[in-house]
């Protein structure tokens, strides 16, 4: 007879993340339903489609759906808050977890506040991990581009992570301290402190490293950023650089040492509702196995149009270099409705 221990060890890495992350999102359900009666239900989401012509290829003109999420937030009480959402893999065709987390708000429970908007929350579940800036603008309504920028894209390429995270924030400062795993044994542990000089102006730092079933340390992340959003211009600043000893699972380097940076500036039209977006990135790929080296230049412009509230049109056109030599060519539209 098969016994359970030997059921669980014979699941794949992902087989058994997905168990432990479906079981957080069904109690996730549960907690919801138990308490409807008591608790401030938020539901929507948002649809992205896109159309990509690849200029290398004139034969290539592709539409697909980009991303497809279904969100769900409720209030259990001032304590807790849970979110939940649904994401369409178009890679795999179908739906799968996007995210689950348990927010346990510390406020006027555990600590005394000397700050009016001083906050302190600790959360567990599957989230997006907390590093440098890009994160925030995972989902496309957010998103003023299309694509990531290139080091983003490089190197932590905006991961979702199980595991828990503490954040604290006072209107000056902002820390987030995190530790997600998945379940061959690779642990990342980092953090990320954001100053706000003004209600404009924001600058941060973040650092991570990742552990092997050995508690080694095999990657090591670290980047810095800046922020400034006024009515004149939206600028966005972000240097990222790591040193990976050896493949980390989570973030999904292997064994590559990067570094790199990219620079936007977008500007939203005054009588129109018209927004005009630049990015120049750059990255520096060092495989230290073979000891070769690439340089990657990426050029990105992009357009939007809000015609309503919860529908956004954009279309953006992407140039990138690699060690001198066009390699990508793009011009991409997309459409993306808020519901």
């Amino acid at each position: 007879m098969t016994r359970m221990n030997e059921i669980e060890f014979q699941l794949t890495p992902d087989e058994r993340m997905n168990r432990v992350v479906y079981t957080i999102f069904i109690l996730s359900l549960f907690l919801i339903e138990y308490s409807t009666l008591y608790s401030q239900i938020e539901a929507g989401g948002f649809l992205e489609i896109q159309n990509l012509h690849d200029f290398s290829d004139k034969k290539n003109n592709t539409m697909k759906i980009g991303q497809l999420e279904l969100q769900i937030s409720a209030a259990l009480s001032r304590l807790i808050l849970i979110d939940a959402s649904a994401a369409y893999n178009n890679e795999k065709n179908k739906f799968e977890l996007g995210g689950a987390e348990i927010n346990f708000n510390l406020d006027d429970y555990l600590f005394e506040n000397y700050y009016a908007n001083e906050t302190t929350s600790v959360s567990a579940g599957l989230f997006d991990i907390p590093f440098g800036i890009d994160y925030r603008y995972v989902a496309s309504p957010d998103r003023k581009f299309v694509t990531l920028p290139l080091i983003v894209e490089q190197t932590v390429n905006n991961q979702t992570g199980l595991g828990s995270k503490i954040n604290y924030s006072n209107g000056f400062i902002s820390t987030d301290l995190f530790g997600v795993l998945d379940f061959s044994g690779s642990i990342v542990l980092g953090a990320r402190t954001g100053l706000n000089y003004s209600d404009e102006l924001e600058f941060g730092a973040s650092a991570l490293m990742g552990m092997d079933k050995k508690n080694s340390v095999n990657t090591k992340m670290y980047g810095a950023d800046i922020e400034w959003n006024s009515n004149l211009i939206d600028l966005r600043d972000e240097f990222i650089v790591t040193n990976n000893l050896s493949e980390s699972l989570i973030l999904q380097l292997s064994g590559e040492d990067i570094y790199g940076y990219y620079l936007q500036i977008r500007k939203t039209l005054d009588d129109v509702p018209v927004f005009i977006s630049f990015r120049y990135g750059y990255a520096k790929i060092n495989d230290t196995s073979i000891e070769v080296s690439d340089n990657l230049y990426r050029i990105t412009g992009c357009a939007g149009y809000f015609f309503k509230h919860n529908i956004e049109v954009k279309i953006e056109y992407l140039r990138q270099y690699k060690n001198g030599k066009n390699c990508c060519d793009n011009l991409t539209a997309q459409l993306v409705i808020t519901f």
